[in-house]
């Protein structure tokens, strides 16, 4: 009995997506004020302050988008998730807390 191996075959291609910059949609200053905000409010450096408005923004732009792909306990979720913010139902008005 002779054992070959199975054929290889390229994975699918990926659908061409439109890469948009998130700083086009922020005017500069108020990028940069966003940015020391970020600095001052919560342990951050410049780099992770930039990474984290980097990805806010794409969020909000996917969810303006696509609104019926995004619910806004997703956003909550997702928010409390980047600030190192701990989720407690119940607490004060808006159901977050800090750890």
């Amino acid at each position: 009995m002779t054992l070959t191996a199975p054929e290889q075959t390229a994975p699918p291609a990926p659908a061409a997506a439109e890469y948009r910059a998130p700083r086009v949609y922020v005017k500069p200053e108020v990028w940069d004020r966003e940015i020391a905000l970020l600095m001052r409010d919560y342990p951050f450096d410049e780099v992770m302050a930039t990474r984290l408005l980097h990805a806010a923004v794409s969020y909000l732009i996917t969810a303006m988008e696509t609104p019926q792909a995004v619910s806004s306990s997703s956003l909550l979720l997702w928010t409390a998730e980047q600030t190192g913010q701990v989720l407690r139902a119940g607490v004060g008005g808006s159901g977050c807390g800090s750890p």
